[in-house]
């Protein structure tokens, strides 16, 4: 997974070099600044793991308007084998931001996914699959509204310690 912070554009990027594990320290500084990324690999490798096409790729980062957000991308690019023929033409991309929640993306419409803000990661995966095959129109509703990534408490205890920090 790539970490980005925005400006307007992308930013600069951070990896975890090519797929080895940080260091200790790196890992605790990366978790600081992203406390979301745990998060994130967790939905994407839900959505992998069910997947014969998974997604083109996942971005997690800092935006900045006027003030800083935290985000996650799932992106289905256009033309992605993955995608039915209703949306193919226009990729898909699922975000997910703590003001917003989950939501889902083509080129030219967007639907609010109701379901939790921290949603288990099972619920993406079920999403992914409807809305890559059937598109934003289609009647998917998830078994459980309220269910939680097992370790969200913790997330979200980051985050409001994100928001108190500020601006770094």
């Amino acid at each position: 997974m790539s970490a980005i912070e925005e400006t307007g554009t992308a930013g600069p990027a951070k990896s975890t070099r090519g797929g080895s594990r940080p260091s200790v320290g790196e890992a605790t500084q990366a978790l600081m600044y992203f406390p979301h990324l745990p998060y994130g690999d967790a939905v994407f490798a839900e959505i992998v793991a069910g997947d014969p096409h998974p997604p083109t790729l996942i971005e997690a980062g800092v935006g900045h308007s006027e003030e800083r957000v935290l985000f996650l991308r799932v992106v289905w690019v256009p033309g992605h084998p993955g995608l039915g023929a209703g949306v193919r033409a226009d990729g898909l991309t699922l975000r997910w931001s703590p003001v917003v929640g989950w939501s889902a993306h083509t080129l030219y419409d967007s639907r609010r996914l109701l379901i939790d803000e921290l949603a288990a990661p099972t619920v993406l995966a079920d999403a992914a699959l409807h809305l890559c095959e059937h598109g934003l129109d289609c009647e998917w509703e998830p078994e459980d509204r309220l269910a939680r990534w097992e370790f969200a408490l913790e997330l979200d205890i980051a985050l409001v310690t994100f928001d108190e920090r500020g601006p770094s």
